[in-house]
């Protein structure tokens, strides 16, 4: 079974007017919005995806991911294949800290003629990326979804053509968002929209988003154990996929199994997500808007408080790092521990009661 770098190797002789672009190409893209692109984007100019052909540069910009060694490897095999290596790169627009707790990029790359990608980043190791998704349980909108709608709308301004849209984790969310936003015109000229284990919507975004046109061309890609992906409200179409590891493990791209020229599928997702998600659906029920951005802050304050640098801290030093957690936690005062504890109780206690109601359906079945 193959991920999505064997796919490069399996098929990367192929150029676009030989294998029509698929849902796989789509989340290469996709990952390919953690790198450090900013590195190869000097005055503004367009580049190629080849230009990444070189041993430290591969290394430098893929330093800031989750995992250096596997997106290098996905790069050198990019930058080399004949399907992607002369894709140009030709606008990337980056704005790492325009609030304390948001950021925002995207880039635009040629697919063919008159075609192409606008990709949106997900949440990347930084703390400013994990706080604005986590932001998502709590707000109706982020600044980054606004950013979205208006780099969507420059660039469909700029260029004459058609476009696929598409992001990973938070970017997939955004990627709706910005397609759900722009005018009706502008919809029109969008080809597909992937979401890949992103996060939906609160009610309130079916209220002012134009989503009738886009149902249709909307693709969200689940993995088996999906944490992420079946949180609130989605539009368009639900895909199931396989996936290797554990529960948030399964949101990391290159664990998705690829089959051929597409991803493995399945009919549904796990149990597990289902009752993960369910749970966490009356948990958002359960508390307001500003209870759920009080425990957000808290959370975001006692792990910040350990000295970790981004999330990679942790999830490389998990000993040494939880324990510092522990003791920033031991540090606050019951009151300003309570929202914290007053949300994992209540979520823990839902969950528990999904898992049963399921156990207790499926002996009745």
């Amino acid at each position: 079974m193959q991920d999505i770098t064997t796919y490069i190797k399996s098929y990367g002789h192929l150029d676009f007017k030989a294998m029509a672009f698929n849902e796989v190409d789509a989340l290469i893209l996709s990952q390919l919005s953690y790198l450090n692109l900013e590195l190869l984007h000097k005055h503004e100019e367009p580049f190629y995806i080849r230009d990444m052909d070189h041993h430290k540069t591969i290394e430098a910009i893929s330093r800031i991911t989750y995992e250096p060694k596997l997106d290098e490897d996905m790069l050198s095999n990019l930058a080399t294949s004949p399907r992607f290596k002369d894709l140009q790169i030709i606008d990337i627009f980056h704005n790492p800290d325009y609030s304390r707790y948001g950021q925002f990029f995207a880039f635009s790359i040629k697919l063919f003629d008159h075609a192409y990608a606008i990709v949106y980043r997900g949440t990347d190791a930084s703390f400013k990326g994990w706080s604005e998704t986590l932001r998502l349980t709590a707000d109706a909108t982020v600044l980054a979804q606004n950013s979205a709608r208006k780099y969507l709308e420059r660039m469909a301004n700029e260029l004459s053509g058609n476009f696929y849209v598409m992001g990973h984790s938070k970017g997939g969310n955004l990627a709706v968002y910005a397609a759900s936003t722009v005018s009706q015109e502008k919809q029109d000229r969008i080809n597909w929209i992937y979401n890949f284990d992103g996060p939906g919507f609160h009610k309130g975004f079916f209220k002012f988003a134009k989503t009738n046109a886009l149902v249709e061309k909307t693709s969200n890609y689940i993995p088996r154990q999906s944490v992420v992906g079946l949180m609130f409200e989605q539009i368009g179409h639900f895909i199931y996929v396989d996936a290797t590891g554990f529960l948030l493990e399964q949101h990391q791209p290159y664990k998705w199994l690829v089959k051929g020229t597409h991803f493995k599928r399945l009919v549904e997702p796990d149990n597990s997500a289902k009752y993960i998600n369910r749970a966490f659906n009356k948990w958002m029920e359960k508390f307001s808007e500003d209870q759920r951005n009080e425990a957000f802050y808290q959370l975001m304050d006692v792990i910040s408080s350990s000295g970790a640098k981004d999330f990679n801290d942790i999830l490389n030093n998990k000993m040494d790092m939880f324990g510092k957690i522990r003791h920033s936690y031991s540090h606050k005062s019951e009151e300003e521990l309570a929202p914290i504890k007053s949300a994992i109780s209540e979520f823990w206690q839902l969950l528990k009661e999904e898992v049963k109601a399921g156990i207790f359906n499926n002996l009745s079945e």
